[in-house]
């Protein structure tokens, strides 16, 4: 059980890392999340569904070795435990990866200052311009 609690704290904290990386970058600060959140969609969407698998394992694990008084190798006997267990750990290796990626890419001095993002910001903007102008030029007709 403790080894449970103990994973699920590092993965929250490992998720609070790359929240505090994110929320120091420049497009965070100026309200471009949606900017952020398309280049790292992937790494949100491993992220949760490995919490998710690793919640599913670790909770059955700790309900099954304590009211039905299970072993390890009666664990091992249990098709959907070995299920979702061998899913988690088959992705783990890609959860792990991603973060790392993540936070290379987001140790790029680039994320941090507004040169970088100006032409980002400045094609967003023509964008919904443009956008706003067929918008108004259908409820004119």
């Amino acid at each position: 059980m403790a080894t449970f609690i103990l994973s699920f704290v590092s993965q929250l904290g490992v998720m609070s890392v790359m929240y505090l990386l994110l929320a120091a970058t420049f497009p965070f600060k100026v309200g471009l999340v949606g900017l952020l959140t398309s280049r790292l969609f992937m790494l949100l969407v491993v992220t949760i569904v490995y919490l998710i698998l690793n919640i599913l394992s670790g909770g059955m694990r700790v309900f099954l070795i304590s009211t039905e008084g299970m072993g390890p190798k009666d664990l091992l006997e249990t098709p959907f435990f070995v299920a979702i267990s061998s899913i988690t750990k088959l992705i783990a290796p890609l959860y792990y990866a991603m973060n790392l990626r993540a936070a290379f890419e987001l140790g790029d001095p680039a994320y941090y200052t507004e040169d970088a993002w100006g032409k980002a910001v400045a094609s967003l903007i023509e964008g919904r311009a443009r956008l706003a102008e067929k918008n108004y030029a259908r409820y004119e007709r």
